[in-house]
């Protein structure tokens, strides 16, 4: 994910937490003043402001729903490293799961993992073990388990945004093609790391780990990449990320110019 993109996806986490704070203020700076404003009863202005208000909090409540999954997977990696054996492979470090499983995943938020199954050891050769480690190693320089996490949780935050998981997903086989095309530049063969894309993308536990799993993304992009064919990396559209946030934006800058319509209104009445 480059710069931007990340730039982006801080913006959206942010606006899901500014946005409902900056439209509770104009809110509740309404409430406060309404004695001073004289303020009828039935006050159509804090209807308004009510509604906006609870339109804010959808993303951010959607966004904690998301959460105890996230809690859950640190858990399940944290799980997944103690019943492993650490150990240094070709010259990374990864960790052996006691499993027949055909699994090679890079795991964790703060610090990623590479993991690797006694299965996937036993049926791929050394060449083809090499390249997805370099795959995963790549995956590791990116910081793309931390940054996909994030994206995935903005995609949850706003799912009202028109085409933006078909993003999340281009997004996605982005990394991958980018994952792969850095193994090949750093030795990795490229008809081996084709020939292990294949046999663990097509082992029955091949979505095991599907956040994490070294045949994520679109395998028929990614193979075509590596074949010669330059693959379909799919062009992302970074506004309909930019359109949630201009969403949120437009909230709490309705409710203040709500709040200063009906400040004015009373000045010139009075």
């Amino acid at each position: 994910m480059n710069g931007y993109w990340r730039a982006v996806v801080i913006l959206g986490l942010g606006a899901v937490v500014v946005g409902p704070l900056l439209t509770l203020h104009a809110t509740i700076t309404h409430v406060l003043g309404a004695t001073t404003l004289g303020a009828p009863p039935r006050d159509p202005g804090l209807a308004w402001l009510l509604f906006l208000s609870l339109s804010s909090l959808v993303p951010i409540v959607l966004l904690g729903l998301r959460i105890p999954t996230v809690v859950r997977s640190a858990r399940l990696v944290s799980t997944l490293a103690k019943s492993g054996d650490r150990r240094v492979l070709m010259g990374f470090d990864v960790i052996e799961l006691p499993t027949d499983d055909l699994l090679v995943f890079t795991a964790g938020l703060r610090r990623p993992r590479t993991f690797i199954s006694r299965g996937a050891l036993e049926a791929l050769d050394a060449e083809q073990i090499k390249a997805a480690l370099l795959h995963e190693r790549a995956h590791i320089s990116a910081h793309d388990t931390s940054w996909r996490t994030a994206l995935i949780m903005v995609s949850r935050a706003y799912p009202f945004v028109p085409r933006l998981r078909a993003a999340v997903d281009a997004l996605h086989t982005d990394a991958e093609i980018r994952a792969d095309r850095q193994a090949v530049d750093h030795g990795a063969s490229p008809i081996a790391l084709f020939d292990a894309l294949v046999k663990v993308a097509t082992s029955p536990t091949a979505h095991l780990m599907a956040t994490a799993q070294f045949s994520d993304g679109a395998i028929e992009s990614r193979l075509e990449n590596l074949a010669g064919y330059g693959g379909r990396m799919s062009p992302p559209a970074p506004w309909l990320i930019g359109a949630s946030i201009t969403g949120m934006a437009a909230l709490p800058l309705a409710a203040h110019a709500l709040l200063a319509y009906e400040i004015i209104c009373h000045s010139v009445m009075t």
